[in-house]
């Protein structure tokens, strides 16, 4: 998870702003604007500024972070096609 955070410059388990508090935290707010489920991932979307942003795609299989895909399923809304 923190190459993860490292590489893409998004905080993912922790609040943008209050870095100490993190996923798990009754007062944790997750960082990503947009959070959606498909049928074989997950999608968190980051505005950085501007016009630029991050989409990171994670797939809901074996090997992934197991942190990763409990926030994922918890903020994640279905993607409506």
């Amino acid at each position: 998870m923190a190459q993860l955070e490292s590489e893409c410059g998004c905080p993912i388990l922790h609040n943008y702003f209050e870095p100490e508090i993190q996923f798990g935290n009754p007062d944790f707010v997750p960082s990503a604007e947009i959070s959606a489920e498909h049928p074989s991932c997950y999608e968190m979307v980051f505005i950085l500024g501007g016009d630029f942003g991050i989409s990171i795609f994670i797939p809901k299989t074996e090997g992934i972070d197991t942190v990763l895909l409990a926030i994922c399923a918890q903020y994640a809304v279905p993607k409506l096609i």
